[in-house]
């Protein structure tokens, strides 16, 4: 069975590339007729596809199927934000690993640092008690 959209895409097409063609009025017409029994066509379609979606989740009421449609959806949606929150995290651990070896790296210069005016010191004596 076709789906509502592709008659759609089947009347659009008709109405742009074959009605250049078209001298008759009674083309226009028909095109007209056509547009009418799409229109009618389309809730009959809708039904069809509701009683189908009913069918698949093996109930016999149209609302408890479009709960479980919802529910589907909003199951989806949950985790979708959960890998999001996921990715979000690891990417936030990788961060925080960078920062500790950053800040474990300044130590280690701070240290060396120290260590170097602690050495200049024993060599040659505190600077500031150094005469001019």
């Amino acid at each position: 069975m076709r789906s509502i959209a592709e008659i759609r895409a089947d009347l659009d097409k008709l109405s742009t590339t074959e009605r250049e063609g078209w001298t008759r009025s009674g083309e226009a017409e028909e095109e007209t007729a056509a547009r009418r029994l799409a229109a009618d066509v389309e809730p009959l379609l809708r039904a069809v596809a509701e009683y189908e979606n009913c069918i698949a989740w093996n109930v016999t009421c149209k609302q408890c199927a479009h709960y479980l449609d919802d529910s589907i959806r909003e199951h989806e949606r949950a985790d979708k934000a959960e890998a999001l929150a996921r990715d979000a995290r690891r990417v936030l651990n990788e961060r925080m690993e960078g920062a500790r070896q950053e800040i474990v790296d300044l130590r280690t210069a701070r240290h060396n640092a120290e260590s170097e005016v602690a050495k200049w010191r024993a060599r040659y004596g505190d600077p500031d008690q150094l005469e001019t």
